[in-house]
């Protein structure tokens, strides 16, 4: 499943790309979000999308915001404009993953499409609910899980908590799966963090990018330091 949020109606043929992107997603296990009364900031970060269309002057007036908001919340930009002098200038000064020429040329734009929903498929995790429902998460999403009452706890970049059902093996045996994942580090007995969103790191305690924190046992620092300072290589 892909969420797209649309905050583009500076972008020339856009019309006739919402029409064909509402065909496409009906078919395709696509969800799209798009209110012409949202701010950027609230599409990105209330409405939890995967990736955003983006026009040109919506970068220019958002470009320090949007960094911040890639890495608070692991949304994927899709910046779109006519002229491809916009584009140098986006790649030097953001992380952009894809970048488009207008008018958006539909097979162009549903490669890009695929691609994410590819990327996002790759890095989800599903997690067993304490009432027995699953919920498909993206690893970016993710700060941390602990152990709760014999339940997994997943404290998400968005201030949330999602409880597990309750474990019949140990905490190590149950996070085995995700340690797949090379941003995803151990700590004994019971913490599993992800690297990936820690802003700054203390000897007994964490700062997440979203203002949260997490204390952790002080024999651990110098392992975990050294796997972030790898993580950010």
């Amino acid at each position: 499943m892909l969420k797209l949020g649309m905050f583009a109606n500076h972008i020339e043929n856009f019309a006739d790309i919402k029409n064909y992107l509402r065909y496409y997603a009906n078919r395709n296990n696509i969800i799209i979000k798009e209110k012409v009364y949202y701010e950027i900031g609230i599409l990105i970060q209330e409405a939890h999308v995967d990736a955003c269309l983006i026009d040109f002057k919506t970068y220019r007036e958002n470009k320090d915001a949007l960094c911040d908001w890639q890495v608070s919340t692991g949304t994927k930009f899709i910046f779109a404009t006519s002229d491809i002098k916009d584009i140098i200038e986006i790649i030097e000064n953001h992380p952009a993953e894809y970048c488009i020429l207008t008018p958006i040329e539909e097979d162009s734009f549903i490669k890009i499409l695929d691609n994410l929903k590819a990327k996002i498929k790759e890095r989800a995790i599903v997690i067993k609910l304490a009432h027995n429902g699953e919920k498909r998460l993206d690893i970016n999403h993710l700060n941390y899980i602990n152990i709760t009452n014999r339940n997994l706890r997943y404290h998400l970049t968005d201030n949330t908590e999602l409880n597990s059902q309750t474990l019949r093996q140990s905490f190590q045996k149950e996070i085995a799966p995700l340690l797949v994942n090379p941003e995803l580090y151990f700590i004994a007995p019971s913490l599993l963090i992800n690297l990936t969103n820690i802003s700054e790191l203390y000897a007994d305690h964490i700062n997440f990018t979203n203002g949260t924190n997490l204390f952790f046992p002080r024999t651990a620092y110098e392992k975990l330091r050294e796997a972030w300072k790898n993580s950010l290589a």
